[in-house]
């Protein structure tokens, strides 16, 4: 149904107004009687493959930048220590 709608300016401007219902849930019982021969089929989901890829990526980075960080304070400390020494 679509109704005309007056705007502050004085144009009109049309609604459309639609009632859609999309992904209705079927139940095994309904899927059955409607298709005998029907087979879903789910492949692999590759999204979550990238972002469990993509998280074990972050993870290794951060590993080695604070193994990175703690060396570095490690040498810092060691310079200090070898100067306070003399």
């Amino acid at each position: 149904m679509v109704t005309p709608l007056k705007t502050l300016m004085g144009f009109s401007v049309h609604l459309n107004v639609q009632l859609k219902f999309y992904n209705l849930p079927i139940t095994k019982g309904q899927a059955d009687t409607l298709n005998k021969t029907a087979v879903l089929k789910q492949g692999p989901n590759w999204w979550l493959y990238i972002g469990i890829g993509l998280l074990l990526l972050l993870l290794i980075i951060l590993v080695i930048w604070y193994i990175w960080r703690k060396q570095r304070k490690i040498k810092s400390l060691e310079k200090q220590l070898a100067e306070k020494d003399k």
